[in-house]
């Protein structure tokens, strides 16, 4: 079994291999998933205890700064967001004085004057080994600051996905992050999601994966190393850790079975509940996943049958 799908992972994507491919890829996933050994990364989830707590989202961006110093405080290995800042905040004290008419001036004037809750959670964010998610676009959009793929060996940026632009946060929050990863992945044809982009392109740029920011800033590393053969990319390397990918710089998922004990729930974090050691020296990766509120890509765990 291993063989065979060994095989079938290393052919490309078109001709009448790629749905028997697939199959096997599935059938292999369901009978050995992948087992957990540690424990490295946990997930503060937005989830639906912390909206019956705290209220609807999107939440104010203070509470979110509260979140994430309440998650450093516990010193992390590294934060990731799964969640894009790109509009400014509604809920803001100097957006509200816009429209806050029949209130005495001097509350208007206090209000306007308060800084906005997207500069509350830029200045937050200051110092933290903290990754910001950045969104593939199939169109063209302004740069931003990412970090530096050293290339080796060969050339194989023009094999990374390519993405014409990028949407990120807001330019005062996103400069703010040591760090910027893309959170896209492609699902298959028939809608499954089996592999994840550790680089990609922007232009002739490379772009690192969210997972991958993080685990440089865990190992103090400055910069993402891309070795490239003839086929395109090789590996991608961060720190001593060396990852082999396929030509276009990704790598199929081994997934494992759904575990409660990798989640914390944000309210838990922000009334300090929540164990100290899921938090301590732990790549920690903050999204939302309260019922109705995302999309959920599907997996083999979904999807193949019994």
């Amino acid at each position: 079994m291993l063989a065979l799908f060994s095989y079938f992972a290393s052919r490309t994507d078109t001709g009448p291999v790629t749905s028997a491919r697939h199959f096997v890829f599935d059938t292999y996933q369901q009978l050995l998933p992948r087992p957990r050994l540690s424990a490295p990364v946990t997930i503060v989830a937005v989830d639906e205890t912390s909206l019956a707590a705290l209220g609807q989202w999107p939440w104010p961006r203070d509470k979110i700064a509260s979140l994430l110093q309440a998650i450093n405080h516990h010193t992390p290995a590294a934060i990731g967001v799964d969640i894009l800042f790109a509009e400014p905040d509604r809920l803001s004290a100097n957006r509200i004085a816009d429209g806050a008419g029949g209130v005495p001036p001097a509350v208007r004037d206090w209000l306007a004057a308060r800084p906005s809750n997207d500069t509350l959670l830029a200045r937050a964010l200051k110092d933290m080994p903290l990754v910001l998610g950045v969104a593939g676009m199939e169109s063209a959009s302004l740069a931003g600051p990412l970090t530096p793929v050293i290339l080796q060996g060969e050339p194989a940026v023009p094999r990374l996905r390519p993405y014409a632009g990028l949407m990120r946060s807001l330019p005062e929050i996103d400069a703010a992050a040591m760090g910027h990863g893309l959170l896209s992945a492609d699902p298959d044809l028939d809608g499954i999601v089996r592999r994840t982009q550790l680089l990609a392109r922007h232009r002739d740029t490379p772009i690192p994966a969210l997972e991958m920011e993080m685990l440089r800033l865990a190992v103090g590393a400055n910069w993402i190393s891309l070795l490239g053969g003839a086929e395109g990319a090789q590996s991608v390397c961060v720190g001593e850790l060396n990852l082999p990918v396929q030509p276009n710089g990704t790598i199929w998922i081994h997934y494992g079975p759904h575990d409660p004990a990798r989640f914390v729930s944000a309210s838990a974090v922000l009334d300090g509940s929540a164990n100290p050691e899921m938090l301590k020296s732990k790549l920690v990766l903050v999204g939302v996943t309260g019922l109705g509120l995302i999309d959920q890509p599907a997996t083999w765990t979904a999807e193949i049958p019994v």
